[in-house]
This record gives C-alpha cells, structure tokens and sequence, in this order.
C-alpha cells in the first residue's frame, strides 16, 4: 500500500520469500534501507491463503503494525520512515507484485475481497 500525501510518499510493503539463506520467512520495505527480515519462520504450503496488512500513517513515517496470514497474527510495530517525492495531490494505491522462480514456471493466484480502510 502506498500513499502519496504533498512531498512525500509512504509505503506498507511486506513480502514473503522462499529462496535465499533466511527463507521461508517474512520481509518488510523500508525506503531507507532496502528489504530487511521480520525474523518470523513462515513456511506456506500451495494452495489458498487469508492476508491482512495493518499500519497507519503518522505525520513523519509509516507503522507496520502487524499482518495476519491465515488466521494467525504476527505484531510487527515498526516505524518506516518516509520517501520524499514530488509535489503529488494526495492518493492511494494498493499493488500485488508476483514474481516467478528461476525456471518462470507458470503459476495460479486468484485475488479477492481487497478492502482499504481509513480512519
């Protein structure tokens, strides 16, 4: 999720990995720093999953406030800093990104019920 408020941009981003010396496991952005590991162990098995991301948006970062995959709630609390950006009408977006393994071997992912809450 990203917002984009006058000079700066915020952004929620998570992502699970499952390659590489730390995976299976969780990372989330920071626009400072790169990808950085939530240390959370999180094997997933093929097939259908639930996902909710909570965090809001304070006058100087991003709160990832905690994300729950299948039922299970995993509290992050972390401050993300912000990214300065051009001078951008206030806006809203929320993207999937799917990437493929070494061979592109074809896969199925079915999105439903994207909600976007504020308060």
């Amino acid at each position: 999720v990203s917002v984009w408020d006058g000079s700066y941009r915020y952004e929620w981003a998570i992502q699970w990995t499952n390659v590489g010396r730390s995976a299976p496991g969780w990372r989330y952005w920071d626009p400072s720093a790169g990808w950085l590991w939530l240390d959370i162990d999180a094997p997933l098995d093929p097939g259908t999953h639930r996902f909710e991301l909570s965090g809001s948006v304070t006058p100087r970062a991003v709160e990832l406030e905690s994300f729950t995959i299948d039922g299970t709630t995993h509290v992050v609390g972390i401050d993300v800093g912000s990214a300065v950006a051009d001078d951008v009408a206030p806006i809203v977006a929320v993207a999937l990104q799917l990437d493929g393994n070494h061979a592109g071997d074809p896969y199925t992912v079915t999105i439903r019920n994207v909600t976007l809450t504020s308060n």
